[in-house]
């Protein structure tokens, strides 16, 4: 998963910033790999461990706010599909506190997660009506850029 936003800092207070002194503050961090979601399951008491699948397919992503010494403190479901929160939660699946939702809540923009372009491939829509409806539920591996170049190869003629 691509996210420029990620990790994001912020302050004692909740504000964002780029620069906290060592051993304060927070960070926004997503879970990159299967261990780090273990791991982060473990530490957090929650059923986390059970997403690794939908992370494999690319339906949801799991963020976790550190703490500045380094200790998880809460967990944030996001839904790749619907661009949402599903849950956020603290240790032992507690509803997250208030200021620490608005720092999930600040990061969640169109950004967080970049939709990728879809590549129509030449005839796709002619031979099935629905493969439309069907090109919103999917995810692609292409970068914009390389959608780009597919694109110019897919249209040549001949």
């Amino acid at each position: 998963l691509e996210s420029p936003l990620l990790p994001q800092r912020f302050s004692e207070k909740g504000q964002p910033c780029s620069e906290v002194p060592a051993g304060s503050g927070f960070d926004l961090v997503v879970l990159e790999d299967s261990h780090s979601v273990i791991r982060a399951a473990m530490e957090l008491n929650n059923c986390a461990a059970d997403y690794v699948r939908e992370l494999r397919q690319k339906r949801c992503a799991l963020v976790v706010l550190r703490g500045g010494n380094n200790k998880l403190l809460a967990m944030g479901e996001w839904d790749l599909h619907d661009r949402r929160w599903s849950q956020i939660s603290e240790h032992s699946d507690e509803p997250v506190r208030p200021e620490w939702q608005n720092m999930f809540d600040h990061i969640e923009s169109e950004s967080l997660f970049p939709v990728r372009s879809v590549l129509l491939l030449p005839g796709l829509l002619d031979d099935d009506p629905f493969a439309e409806d069907d090109l919103e539920n999917g995810v692609s591996v292409f970068s914009s850029e390389c959608t780009s170049s597919l694109e110019s190869f897919c249209n040549r003629s001949g």
